[in-house]
């Protein structure tokens, strides 16, 4: 247990995050340039050239900085392009204009973004010259780093609605409709982190002749992905949804698990903590003009949770319809409860955003219509929302005639505004600040508090839209650079038959934590005593482990008299000794770093460092080592003995016939 009294975490692992944002900033320890402080600025051009880009996707990269990628018609044919902000609102290295992933796309429903590992975001589109979905894997330069041209995940996916959800093997699945006649089949593909496909085909999950549309996608856990979609079968339409394995094996009825018993559209989905699924849909059936909201709520086998209804929720009969009807819906602290949060027009004509909690047995927690967050004062064209993983969630509002700017606010899992206005100006430059056509996606969360939001504008000419992006930073002001989050402070490995947790942290007396481990299905409980190694690093060893089985860990601590907890990461223990090179650690470097690498036989090994030219600059370990977990320690020097520059280097790992790469960051 270790006690501090102003304690922060330094965004270490996924640790080769710092060392890639640190090395696309301008230099390692230079001074950096801020996000624009003013409203009035209006934000920082992502895409300002001629022609219009409407379509867009945003994801954080957990070190301060975020992705953007994007729709771009300029030449005649849609394109997919993606840039890099780092924490300062610097893209130093990428195209002004953006990165051009591929010159035909069909990018309607089917642009995706998603983390990687270490520094590298994977991107998804379909090509309009034959119709095949294909992915590429960019790191925080913009480097492609799987084949050119992208890998290809399936030929003439239709609609994959934007969603994918990613494991911790750094795996994702994305669900999609098929190829079939009239759209009519709901597919899954599963690819690997190396860009390879899981499994040999698409697994087809509902193959009728009724059409079918929307696919969503969640994960529930560390092996389970649920998929939704709406189905209108004959006799029988409604939502329908099917979960399925990381092994490609379906766990509900086949064809899909009715979960609604109308058609419905702009769904939400969530884990509900119970190993199921909680989700939101807006229903038009019984009111043309306004709409109802439905909610299910579903164990893990599908059927409807302890006292939810059958047939679903109705609840919030005239929110508003449209894109920003339904906020978010979400988790809380509680197994099986679901947080809902809509924009309500009932007794408002610019709209009251709500937030409502249920509990297990579907009985709303809060009287009346929910907790009022906070009310639109200004006319408006809707609410976006999402969320933040830790049951809150930051909220984007465009305001109507005759300003059209953009406002926001963040909004804690209680149902409060957390930032101090009622709502944050976040862009008040002259011309139109617009969501974009097809776009779903305006707000991203950062994990510190804050959030990015990006948003199509007309300030330089009426009918060429551009795209510009500003980060909200976690009290509601603007400008700065973006704080780092802690969740990604802490890794583990597995390493001499122990599992080993591992975090940086600044330590004085006054905020205690402690590790938790989590087994599958099981309760956390606390486990070993943090060891100080020294430079502000800290580890924990968990030798009571099995192989084969899996894990999850976090860090808990108590803050201003909050009990936190950082994001859980789970590790699997392997049944015998695999071949595998684990993320150096501490990195950024000063003073020592460590590798651990693991052997499946026998083998000559090979470590050195290399500048980014590729020159030698010292070889680390060489010589046969026996199978199992190994692990080396080496102080940044040349082979002469003279201390490395600050700066970034590869490290180059080779053994059984094999090589991999990771890159580091030297500091003074």
């Amino acid at each position: 247990m270790v006690t501090s009294s102003r304690w922060r975490f330094a965004c270490l692992p996924a640790v080769s995050l710092v060392a890639l944002a640190l090395c696309t900033m301008s230099g390692v320890r230079g001074a950096l340039a801020a996000w624009p402080s003013s409203p009035g600025i209006g934000g920082i051009a992502v895409c300002d050239t001629a022609g219009n880009q409407e379509e867009f996707r945003l994801l954080p990269d957990g070190v301060g900085g975020v992705f953007c990628f994007w729709a771009d018609i300029r030449t005649g044919f849609e394109e997919a392009r993606l840039k890099r902000f780092n924490a300062a609102g610097e893209s130093p290295g990428w195209p002004e204009q953006g990165l051009q992933v591929a010159d035909r796309t069909i990018a309607v429903g089917n642009m995706t973004l998603a983390p990687n590992g270490p520094g590298a975001i994977v991107v998804t589109w379909l090509s309009s010259v034959d119709f095949k979905l294909r992915a590429q894997c960019f790191d925080s330069t913009g480097a492609a780093l799987w084949t050119p041209g992208g890998v290809v995940m399936a030929v003439s996916v239709v609609d994959l609605n934007n969603t994918v959800a990613v494991f911790p093997d750094g795996s994702k699945v994305y669900a999609g409709i098929g190829d079939s006649v009239n759209g009519t089949r709901i597919v899954a593909i599963r690819q690997r982190a190396d860009g390879s496909l899981a499994w040999p085909a698409p697994i087809v999950l509902r193959e009728f002749f009724q059409p079918v549309y929307e696919p969503r996608i969640c994960s529930i856990s560390d092996s389970t992905v649920a998929i939704t979609w709406t189905d209108g079968r004959t006799g029988t339409p409604g939502i329908y949804g099917q979960c399925l394995d990381l092994e490609g094996n379906t766990r509900w009825a086949a064809g899909g698990k009715r979960l609604l018993p109308t058609p419905a559209t702009q769904g939400r989905l969530a884990p509900n903590g119970v190993g199921g699924l909680s989700g939101c849909y807006f229903y038009f059936g019984d009111d043309a003009t306004y709409g109802d909201l439905r909610l299910f709520n579903v164990g893990a086998d599908g059927e409807p949770f302890r006292g939810w209804p059958s047939d679903g929720l109705p609840y919030a009969n005239e929110p508003d319809r449209g894109p920003g009807g339904i906020g978010v819906v979400t988790f809380t602290d509680v197994p099986g409860e679901v947080l809902l949060s809509w924009r309500d027009t009932f007794d408002s004509t610019n709209g009251i955003f709500r937030v409502q909690r249920f509990d297990t047995t579907a009985t709303p927690v809060w009287p009346d219509r929910g907790r009022a967050a906070f009310q639109l004062a200004l006319p408006n064209r809707g609410v976006q929302g999402s969320p933040d993983g830790e049951g809150g969630f930051a909220l984007c509002v465009f305001g109507g005639s005759p300003t059209y700017d953009l406002y926001g606010q963040y909004v804690g899992p209680d149902g409060s505004a957390k930032w101090p206005q009622s709502l944050v100006p976040v862009c008040t430059a002259a011309g139109v600040q617009d969501r974009g056509t097809y776009t779903s996606q305006l707000v991203a969360p950062d994990s510190s508090g804050g959030a990015f939001y990006c948003w199509v504008d007309y300030r330089n000419a009426a009918t060429s839209p551009d795209l510009y992006i500003q980060h909200v930073n976690a009290d509601g002001t603007l400008g700065g650079v973006v704080t780092a989050t802690n969740a990604s402070a802490i890794s583990a490995s597995f390493i001499q038959g122990c599992a080993e947790v591992r975090w940086h942290a600044s330590v004085d007396p006054g905020v205690v934590f402690t590790v938790q481990r989590q087994p599958d299905g099981g309760e956390w409980v606390a486990i070993g005593s943090p060891t100080d190694e020294g430079d502000e690093l800290w580890a924990v060893r968990d030798c009571a482990v099995e192989r084969g089985a899996r894990y999850a860990y976090r860090l808990q601590w108590s803050q201003d008299g909050e009990l936190r907890h950082s994001a859980a990461i789970s590790l699997a223990i392997p049944l015998q000794p695999e071949f595998a090179f684990s993320a150096p650690w501490p990195n950024p470097v000063r003073d020592r770093i460590t590798f651990d690498y693991s052997l499946s036989a026998r083998s000559e090994v090979r470590v050195s460092v290399l500048d980014l030219s590729g020159r030698l600059m010292s070889v680390v370990e060489s010589g046969v080592r026996d199978a199992g977990e190994h692990r080396l320690t080496w102080r940044p020097a040349r082979e002469s003995g003279e201390s490395l520059e600050p700066g970034c280097y590869w490290v180059q790992f080779e053994a059984e016939r094999e090589r991999r790469s990771r890159q580091i960051v030297v500091v003074q």
